[in-house]
C-alpha cells in the first residue's frame, strides 16, 4: 500500500539553515540561552537620546549594576545565594525538580559617539530596567540662520 506524503521543501531547509546556526554558536563558543541567561533588550532612538530597555525579573534594584568604560556600557545583575537561602530552601522540603536558579549575566553595549556619559539616566520598575543615554548637544542637528548682507 502507498501513502501520499505531502513534500514541504521549506522544512528540510529551515532544518538545514537551524543545525548551521547550532554548528556555528558551537564552533564561536556562543552558550546556549538555556544554560546563561541574557536579558532581552529593547533599543530605541530618538531625537534627543537613546532608551534601552531590559527585562530583568528576579532581581532587586541593590543587585543591578550598570557601568560605562571607554565608551562600552555593560549591565550586569547577580542573586548571590548566602547561608540564609539556603537554610531556606532546606526548610521547605528536598526539591524533586529545580529549573528556577540563582542566576548572573552580564551584557554589554558599544556607545554612540554621541552619548554624552554624565547624562546616562537608570529606572527600575516592574522588572525593566529602562536606561535613557542623552545625545551631547553638539551632535543634535541645528538650523543657522543666513542673514541678508
Amino acid at each position: 500500500m502507498r501513502y501520499m506524503v505531502h513534500y514541504n521543501p521549506k522544512k528540510n531547509y529551515d532544518k538545514g539553515l537551524y543545525d548551521f546556526d547550532t554548528m556555528l554558536n558551537n564552533l564561536f563558543g556562543t552558550v546556549n540561552s538555556d544554560s546563561r541567561r541574557s536579558p532581552a533588550v529593547d533599543v530605541i532612538e530618538n531625537e534627543n537620546s537613546y532608551i534601552i530597555e531590559a527585562e530583568v525579573p528576579g532581581y532587586s534594584q541593590e543587585e543591578i549594576d550598570v557601568q560605562v568604560e571607554n565608551s562600552v556600557l555593560t549591565i550586569s545583575a547577580s542573586q548571590a545565594g548566602d547561608q540564609a537561602d539556603q537554610e531556606q530552601s532546606q526548610a521547605k522540603g528536598t526539591y524533586l525538580v529545580q529549573e528556577r536558579s540563582r542566576t548572573h549575566f552580564s551584557r554589554s553595549f558599544s556607545l554612540p559617539k554621541d552619548v554624552d556619559v554624565e547624562q546616562i539616566e537608570g529606572s527600575y520598575k516592574n522588572g525593566i530596567l529602562r536606561l535613557e543615554l542623552t545625545k551631547a548637544a553638539e551632535s543634535k542637528p541645528r538650523s543657522i540662520k543666513v542673514n541678508a548682507a
